[in-house]
């Protein structure tokens, strides 16, 4: 099952526009943590 149906199933009456704000929110925090891993890596390299 994919994400979306199973978000419309935990929230039912939600709308499309309600499932793209969630789905874009948990996108940013995806790619905000895998900015940060980029980030310590980046900074293992000088303290290493």
């Amino acid at each position: 099952m994919s994400s979306k149906a199973s978000y419309f199933q935990k929230n039912e009456g939600a709308t499309e526009a309600e499932y793209a704000n969630f789905s874009s929110s948990v996108g940013q925090k995806i790619d905000t943590s895998h900015k940060h891993q980029q980030l310590l890596r980046f900074a293992m390299q000088f303290i290493t």
